[in-house]
This record gives structure tokens, sequence and C-alpha cells, in this order.
């Protein structure tokens, strides 16, 4: 059961300042969480309640963020605030040729000297120097709020060893200049933009979201712009092999925040 994520502060009778209370949840269980406050009138003693504040929020919860500036900006502590985050739990799909087959491919094992075709990745690595390394990463829950897509390249990743992973995704949304026109924004109605690194989209949806699970001798192909989160895995730490370019996650890295854009995370199930 997922605790709130409660704050409380309260001045002592000298006007020092005491921390009396302080009970940190998790954010990922529940959709909501309260920040309580005793009410008090001095100044310094709001200051460091807005500085605790971002001490304990850091950069993965900015709504917290968000109550620190109204409480410098209010000139008092008298609040009881909920902010309401949606949580979106996703059932994990079976990666197969199939079911991935929008935004990529999945590739099995091939007989020794079998001709290239179809069934084998169909890559684009034109646009600057191979890059194909082993990526250990560690810490990766089944939950995420950003999702990423590279432009110029086409990228692959699998699991050593073959052991379970899942990665979210959206279906790509690159848009090129002729296609600029209002259909291309799409029913959820929200603007196209334009990446830091020049090209146009339009940001995936919130409905748009899958998740899948992949385990065994496979491995993943994302097609150009393809939204992924992840990996994510149960394990401590898992290694994978990746094949992008050299650098891709220096030119060619566009994020949207669900969190922030949106007041949803997702949850994976399996």
């Amino acid at each position: 059961m997922a605790i709130p994520l409660t704050l409380t502060l309260q001045p002592q009778n000298s006007g020092s300042l005491s921390l009396v209370g302080f009970v940190l949840g998790s954010l990922w269980g529940p959709s909501s969480y309260q920040v309580l406050l005793w009410e008090n009138r001095n100044k310094q003693f709001n200051d460091v309640v807005a500085m605790s504040i971002r001490a304990f929020a850091g950069n993965c919860q900015p709504a917290l963020c968000s109550i620190a500036s109204r409480v410098e900006k209010k000139g008092r502590v008298s609040m009881s605030g909920v902010v309401a985050l949606k949580v979106v739990k996703l059932k994990a799909i079976e990666a197969t040729p199939e079911t991935f087959k929008e935004f990529g491919q999945v590739i099995g094992p091939s007989a020794d000297g079998e001709e290239f075709g179809p069934q084998d990745a169909q890559l684009d690595l034109s646009r600057g120097v191979p890059r194909f390394y082993i990526m250990h990463l560690e810490d990766r829950p089944l939950k995420f709020s950003n999702i990423t897509h590279h432009a110029r390249v086409t990228q692959c990743l699998g699991s050593i060893g073959g052991h379970p992973w899942y990665l979210g995704v959206a279906k790509p949304s690159i848009v090129v200049p002729s296609d600029i026109v209002k259909e291309v924004a799409g029913s959820d109605g929200k603007d196209i933009k334009v990446s830091c690194w020049g090209h146009s989209y339009v940001p995936p949806a919130v409905d748009d979201v899958r998740v899948f699970r992949i385990d065994g001798s496979k491995f993943l192909k994302l097609n150009h712009g393809t939204w992924h989160a992840g990996p994510l895995f149960r394990a401590d730490a898992m290694d994978f092999y990746n094949l992008e370019l050299s650098n891709t996650n220096m030119v060619d890295h566009t994020t949207h925040d669900f969190q922030k854009e949106d007041g949803v995370i997702f949850l994976l199930e399996d």
C-alpha cells in the first residue's frame, strides 16, 4: 500500500526553526500526494520551508517545486495542498514481429549462412559514425513519465543473456515540412512542435503509449522517431547491447515529459 508524501514543519517558541516531522512515501503508487504545513507568518520560516521543499523534491518532482514557489510568493505558510497526478497502468504486450510492427522490428535468430532479407534489421546509420556498445543500466523499475525519440537514426536494443525487460513506446510522429497541415496535429488538438535539433513533431498522446515485454534470443529495432521509454526491468541491474550513432544522445535526443505536460505517469503491469 502506497504511503503519501507528507511534510510537517513547525517553529519553536524562541522563533528558531525545527523540523518536527518528515515522512516520504512513493509518488508512484498513489495518484496524488499532500504537503501539510503549520501556519506561520515568519518570513524567515517561510523561506526555509520553501528551501526544504526544493531540497527534498529534486528534479523528479516539479510539482513540489511549484508549491515551494507559491510558499515564497504568499509570504506566509498556510496551505494543505493536494497535487493530483494521474497514474496510467499499462499491461505489457509480448513483443513479436506482428505486435511491434508499428514501432519497428523484433529480430530473432537466423541460421548461419542465411541471406539478408526482410526478416533482418533494416538499419539506417548513414548520418554519422555507428556506435555498437554494451550499455550497463541500474535501478530501472517498471514506471516512467519521460519518453524520447531519435529522428536521424534507427536504434537496436537487446539484453545480454536474454533476460526479460520492458520498453514503453509510441508511434513515430515526426512531421516533414510538406505535411505541416491542420490534420497532422491529430485529434488530440496538440500543436506541432519544433525540437531543439531542428525537426518538427507532434507530441505523443497518452492513449497512444504501449509497453512491450522482451525476453529470450531477440532484440528490438526502433524505427526513426519511435518514442521509447526504457529499457525497464525488475532486476537491480542489466546489460544491453545498443546500436545507434556515436553522437545520438548529444544531437538527436528529443524528450516529452508526460508528468509536466499531461499530469500523467505510467505504471507497468505484467
